[in-house]
């Protein structure tokens, strides 16, 4: 049986330095971790649930608007099919053994 993997969890806001983080901490640690982020997922719908396709607001899409102080802002949006595809995605994809032991019980 294969040992479970070990995940690093950053969560911020835009421009809080994840990214930045995320370099940092490849450069040092002696494993190699992967970079995955939200906006990975995008890519992997169909073009017409996300951003500029016709059922974005099912999937994934960019929101522009206003802050409570009148400031413009991107915020990221997400309908049943987006918020389905990152959970259900991201989780297989990063935690198979966690999975399947969590199913087990």
């Amino acid at each position: 049986m294969q040992e479970p993997g070990q995940a690093i969890v950053l969560a911020g806001t835009s421009g809080a330095g994840k990214s930045s983080t995320v370099t940092e901490l490849q450069n040092i640690l002696p494993a190699p971790f992967l970079a995955l982020g939200l906006d990975m997922f995008f890519g992997t719908l169909p073009h017409r649930w996300t951003s500029d396709g016709e059922r974005s607001s099912e999937g994934f899409s960019y929101i522009r608007d206003t802050d409570h102080e009148g400031r413009t802002r991107l915020r990221i949006g997400y309908g049943p099919v987006g918020a389905h595809a990152g959970r259900h995605t991201s989780s297989r994809c990063l935690a198979p053994e966690r999975r399947q032991q969590r199913h087990r019980r």
